[in-house]
């Protein structure tokens, strides 16, 4: 197994990135997930509970998902990034990040950010400071995040995930925090998780399925299926 090594020590590389917009979660199961390379982010310095310190990549990778390009986001760290091309499950995100505790509430924050961001954290031209901050969000919503306590109990100098280095991105991430409750979200919806037993878990942003856009009179090509063997 190799981690991520774009500009990293390969020996505490994680890739930082994932997903974008393919197929809605209505179009759960398995998908063709294929490393392409990463858009934006920066090299930041984070440790968590589970084990990982060092430097790491944090910000977007694109993948091509059943062959489409998709700029995805990390939401699972502590797992070795996949390279090449692999079977992923395609499922919503709330479901992507079970069984951790809270995952729904989570999910939700998640979604909250990334809407407050806009349209621009899926594209290949992405700030990279805004997709390191983005990044590094995420990871701290997935591992301190609690709803009883909501936004005002993140931080990234203590808890489950700690992180530091360029002070513009940390700030920028920590100015993120602002739009958890912002607006109304039920786990996550509309944005999607591809998930592998063996490899890091992405997030993306999911696209209306070609049976509600028809209903809409727009029509879309049909995605080729590889499954499992």
């Amino acid at each position: 197994m190799t981690r991520h090594t774009t500009g990293i020590n390969p020996t505490a590389a994680i890739s930082a990135a994932c997903v974008a917009a393919i197929s809605a979660p209505a179009l759960a199961g398995p998908v063709s997930f294929d490393f392409e390379g990463t858009v934006g982010g920066r090299n930041v310095s984070i440790v968590t509970e589970g084990g990982i310190s060092g430097n790491v990549f944090a910000g977007g990778i694109k993948h091509l998902v059943d062959g489409e390009l998709a700029i995805t986001y990390c939401i699972d760290p502590e797992q070795w990034a996949q390279t090449g091309t692999t079977t992923f499950e395609q499922q919503a995100l709330a479901r992507g990040i079970r069984p951790r505790a809270g995952w729904s509430a989570k999910a939700a924050a998640i979604a909250q950010v990334a809407d407050g961001i806009g349209e621009s954290l899926w594209t290949t031209s992405v700030d990279r400071d805004v997709a390191a901050a983005f990044q590094l969000t995420v990871w701290e919503i997935l591992k301190d995040y609690n709803a009883n306590t909501g936004a005002a109990g993140l931080n990234f100098a203590e808890g489950d995930f700690t992180a530091s280095g360029d002070a513009s991105v940390i700030s920028r991430a920590e100015g993120l925090f602002a739009s958890i409750g912002a607006n109304a979200r039920s786990a996550g919806g509309g944005y999607v998780a591809f998930t592998h037993d063996n490899h890091q878990d992405m997030m993306g942003k999911s696209v209306p399925s070609p049976a509600s856009l028809a209903l809409a009179g727009i029509t879309l090509p049909l995605f080729a299926r590889r499954r499992r063997g």
